[in-house]
């Protein structure tokens, strides 16, 4: 960033250095939502909703016209997703044109073209938790929350899609108890590609692709996953294809070879690690198990290209 860059607060007429180091970080547990009054919807805490639900924390105004342009979206949002648990709440804090009088009678007019709850922050705590701890200067801002209460994506509420998707897709495919451990295993990948990237000491970064492997087990497609990132990612300057290989065939042990997409990625790692007969092995294991014509197809094509020695 450039030298002595600032970053204009919004409405509540403070700077922020853009070259600080903030104090919250994607993958920090979220902090407790500090309302005032409750302008719509009814009230809650992020605490009640560990384990069970995603959590949407918009930042807004009624002064700002791309705040309000955003609102029929994060309406839609909280249609679609409420069945899965999802809550959307706008959060607005006071300043000279944003009082708690001219909330509520906005948030009257608007009706039901508002579909979630809206919370106000009378004594900006929340504002400070979140927007000034993550470094945030304008509105409108988003942050999601997973199911262990930790943010795990900030950022314009019309980007907002992909990573709510995402979140929810993992929170309706695993039990509180594996969501908790795939939570973990995630946290463990970001920091071996971290040090693998910066040409840590081979030593800790095989030692955190060790606990990778180990707690990965209990999740075998991200143990595949990581294994595969292992060989795909070009920016690695510590490469470890032997343990990419240990991953992946852990991975093949913890879902008895019966998992298709599974066994490719192992044959694929397998032969990065040139080993070619094997991995002509546990290709033709895929393209057997394989349940998807389409995907089976790929995987033929795959199998015929490690036999020729041309993938």
């Amino acid at each position: 960033m450039k030298r002595g860059a600032i970053v204009m607060m919004l409405g509540l007429g403070m700077i922020v250095s853009a070259g600080r180091v903030h104090a919250q970080k994607i993958g920090d547990p979220a902090a407790e939502l500090s309302v005032t009054n409750w302008v719509k919807g009814d009230a809650f805490d992020l605490a009640s909703c560990k384990g069970k639900n995603l959590v949407v924390v918009e930042f807004w105004a009624t002064w700002c016209g791309p705040c309000i342009a955003a609102m029929p979206h994060l309406t839609e949002l909280q249609k679609k997703y409420e069945k899965d648990g999802v809550i959307v709440v706008g959060v607005t804090a006071p300043d000279p044109n944003n009082s708690l009088d001219q909330v509520e009678r906005f948030v009257k007019e608007k009706g039901d073209t508002i579909g979630y709850r809206i919370a106000f922050d009378g004594e900006s705590k929340t504002y400070a938790s979140y927007m000034k701890a993550f470094g945030k200067g304008g509105i409108p801002q988003s942050f999601l929350i997973d199911r262990e209460g930790r943010v795990v994506w900030e950022g314009h509420p019309t980007e907002l899609d992909k990573a709510l998707e995402e979140q929810v897709l993992i929170a309706s495919k695993y039990d509180p108890v594996t969501y908790k451990k795939v939570v973990q295993i995630r946290e463990l990948r970001n920091k071996y590609f971290t040090l693998a990237v910066s040409a840590a000491n081979k030593g800790t970064v095989r030692t955190l692709g060790k606990q990778i492997i180990l707690q990965g087990v209990a999740v075998p497609e991200l143990l595949a996953e990581f294994a595969a990132d292992i060989v795909a990612k070009t920016d690695l300057k510590v490469r470890d294809l032997d343990q990419a290989e240990e991953a992946a065939k852990k991975a093949v042990e913890a879902s008895k070879g019966g998992d298709a997409n599974i066994l490719a990625t192992y044959a694929h790692v397998l032969y990065a690690n040139k080993k070619q007969a094997e991995a002509v092995a546990q290709q033709k294991k895929a393209v057997e198990v394989c349940k998807d014509a389409g995907l089976k197809a790929q995987f033929a094509q795959r199998l015929a290209a490690f036999e020729s020695g041309k993938p």
